[in-house]
């Protein structure tokens, strides 16, 4: 659970990379601090969003 923080999101997609399975919930929140997150992260990784 991200708890609507935009940093547990940004943590959460980080984790992922290293760990399989990691599912990050309301991306949405890291339009506070990157309003693009959610398009960029899927541009860097080559996965969807």
């Amino acid at each position: 659970h991200t708890y609507a923080d935009h940093r547990l999101v940004h943590t959460g997609a980080l984790l992922g990379l290293a760990v399989a399975g990691v599912q990050v919930e309301d991306v949405a929140t890291t339009a506070k601090t990157l309003p693009g997150f959610a398009d960029l992260w899927s541009r860097l990784t080559g996965s969807a969003t």
